[in-house]
């Protein structure tokens, strides 16, 4: 239930739902509050103030995540390698992390690339709910005021962030699934 409801929520419906649960934990404060650039440190009071932007932004993507999870999980261990693997002997956790998880992860590597780059650049919600001094915040302000080199920046940023994100999806998929290898291609025939 926890899971299909943050993926399905939006975000700022999740930061509503924090604010309304703040009252059981007063210390932490809504609005963000920077650190003191003089002394170039970054302060506890900064980190606190950036707790309920990170869950609210971060609860539909880990929910989203552990949803794709799940389903990997149930047709892997319907799977004949796992039948086999349990015939050797194995317990539930040496099939669980021998086999299972690291055939599992490879859909789950896939769509977290995207799912990344997409909780960067959709966060201007919650910026802007939180006060948060972002680079989505950055960006809406830069085309309201029509200044075509900062969004043009900006996107370029977006851009390299998803490209940088897709490299390190296929590098991370070498590391889960040693058959999975880049190899140097020669045309020798």
């Amino acid at each position: 239930v926890v899971a299909v409801a943050g993926g399905s929520l939006p975000s700022f419906v999740i930061a509503m739902a924090l604010l309304i649960m703040r009252r059981s934990f007063p210390f932490i404060p809504v609005v963000y509050q920077p650190a003191n650039e003089a002394l170039g440190v970054t302060s506890w009071m900064e980190l606190a103030s950036l707790t309920l932007p990170v869950i609210s932004l971060s609860f539909g993507i880990i929910a989203s995540i552990s949803r794709y999870m799940r389903t990997e999980l149930v047709e892997i261990y319907s799977s004949d390698f796992i039948l086999l693997a349990r015939s050797k002997g194995l317990n539930k956790t040496q099939v669980f992390t021998k086999h299972a998880f690291r055939n599992a992860l490879i859909p789950i590597v896939t769509i977290m690339g995207p799912m990344i780059v997409a909780l960067i650049t959709g966060s201007t919600v919650i910026e802007r709910f939180f006060g948060v001094p972002g680079l989505s915040l950055m960006t809406i302000k830069s085309i309201n005021v029509k200044d075509t080199f900062v969004t043009l920046g900006c996107e370029l940023l977006y851009s390299a962030m998803f490209v940088v994100a897709m490299l390190i999806v296929d590098i991370a998929y070498g590391f889960i699934d040693p058959r999975i290898r880049l190899v140097g291609g020669s045309n020798d025939k």
